[in-house]
């Protein structure tokens, strides 16, 4: 399994930075942008991403910031790094960071083409989906494979 290498000294709760300006009909969840942004805000190296949605997010502590539902989420060496997208998968600028020292709980269901995850922190529970395949995104089958079974032992 390949181990995330980003780094980030202290990881803040909330990540709020502007944004790269929108390309027209660019979406923003390209391996490129993401790298990118995630250099923006001062996570460096590479790490494995997955493109999904919050099940559920008003009120929990580290993500309240966060008005999108949908987000990538980026495998760090010590949480994992939510960026918030819109509806065209454009950065919101609303991020947010999930140490792993403050989860309590994860639970990762794997139903068919989606997994679920629901992990507890002191702050309160986050229930998130992300889909194993997205038309011409093949790194998304592979990276929640890696983020998955890094969750599954943290368990």
């Amino acid at each position: 399994m390949t181990q995330p290498t980003g780094t980030h000294d202290q990881p803040k709760i909330q990540l709020t930075v502007q944004p790269p300006h929108p390309v027209a009909k660019v979406q923003d969840s390209s391996p490129e942008r993401i790298m990118a942004y995630r250099h923006q805000i001062g996570f460096t190296g590479e790490a494995p991403y997955v493109y999904g949605y919050f099940q559920n997010l008003p009120g929990f502590g580290p993500l309240s910031a966060l008005s999108q539902a949908y987000f990538d989420l980026s495998l760090e060496k010590d949480g994992l790094l939510v960026l918030g997208l819109d509806l065209h998968s454009q950065f919101t600028g609303e991020n947010g960071f999930i140490p792993f020292a403050e989860m309590t709980r994860v639970q990762v269901k794997n139903h068919g083409l989606t997994y679920f995850l629901i992990i507890e922190t002191i702050s309160g529970k986050l229930k998130a989906t992300v889909t194993k395949f997205i038309w011409r995104q093949p790194w998304q089958r592979t990276n929640a494979r890696i983020i998955v079974e890094h969750l599954t032992k943290l368990g």
